[in-house]
């Protein structure tokens, strides 16, 4: 049972975060290069939602107006992983939808991008970047290959947080859209007490939590090595 929940744990909490991290670093690289009043708006807007939202709400919402109002997609089902890989045949009325990973990477993604956009606009104040202002450098090779290095160090650490939690916090998406990850597998086995699934699934969660800051902590001594004793 573990076997078969999670790479569709992995693979749910692995697209969530892709999509955050993208959104989360395109918006913050936009909002730099622009330092526009609409851009910083919309980092604000993103991070606003990732606090008021939770993503049980949300995925709530998404059902409601997409799959019973607009019939626009199934109730039941994820693009995440084939039928065939979850080794169980695809139901009547399932299908292919991006919804869970969309719904999580939002929140991830404003998770990252206030803190991301607040360092990166520090970072634009130093003098090396005013210089490569002075050359007349476009606003974006400024943003992308003179400021966004200085801000590595926090991108790293809150990608890593986000990581972990996507991993241990698949819970409620996994319930709310009939996908057979970890989450709905301990659920099941604690309402079942089934004790020996439920170790397995939270030393899963443990273990995963460990190499995530395993990771991070490799990369923040290779991107910085001020880190190295």
């Amino acid at each position: 049972m573990l076997l078969n929940a999670i790479p569709v744990t992995l693979q749910l909490a692995g697209w969530a975060f892709v999509l955050g991290l993208f959104l989360a670093l395109g918006l913050s690289l936009w909002a730099a290069a622009r330092q526009s009043a609409f851009a910083d708006s919309l980092v604000e807007g993103l991070n606003a939602w990732s606090i008021a939202m939770p993503t049980f709400c949300a995925g709530v919402i998404f059902i409601l107006l997409f799959c019973i109002e607009l019939h626009w997609l199934p109730v039941i089902g994820s693009f995440i992983l084939p039928p065939v890989l979850m080794r169980r045949p695809k139901r009547r009325g399932t299908g292919s939808s991006p919804r869970p990973a969309v719904i999580m990477g939002l929140d991830s993604g404003g998770t990252i991008v206030k803190p991301l956009r607040e360092e990166l606009k520090e970072s634009a104040a130093l003098p090396y970047v005013r210089t490569a202002k002075a050359k007349g450098l476009a606003p974006l090779r400024i943003a992308v290959f003179h400021i966004l290095p200085n801000a590595a160090g926090i991108l790293l650490s809150l990608s890593g947080l986000v990581a972990g939690s996507l991993v241990a916090g698949t819970l409620t998406m996994e319930i709310l859209f009939g996908l057979p990850g970890i989450g709905s597998l301990a659920l099941n086995a604690i309402q079942g007490r089934d004790t020996p699934v439920v170790l397995a699934a939270v030393s899963f969660i443990a273990v995963s939590l460990v190499l995530i800051n395993t990771a991070v902590d490799a990369l923040h001594k290779l991107f910085d090595p001020r880190m190295t004793p």
